[in-house]
């Protein structure tokens, strides 16, 4: 799951943020204005979905971390 949040950053503009459940960044910007600053991020989280749509899923295998000579 991927979170959208907007922060009011008064006269220098509205930045934004893409996190995960974790609270990992996945993505962040800065714009002029709120309506522009949440397409902005709406825009990045579409294609954070859409890249990992693409993937495929995780196994025990492909987890960082796992090392296959120990499973033999």
């Amino acid at each position: 799951m991927l979170e959208v949040k907007l922060i009011d950053r008064a006269r220098r503009g509205w930045d934004w943020e893409v996190r995960d459940d974790a609270g990992k960044l996945m993505a962040r910007g800065r714009q002029r204005d709120r309506p522009a600053a949440k397409y902005q991020a709406e825009r990045a989280l579409f294609q954070l979905l859409n890249v990992m749509s693409r993937r495929p899923p995780r196994t025990g295998h492909d987890s960082p971390g796992f090392d296959d000579r120990c499973a033999r």
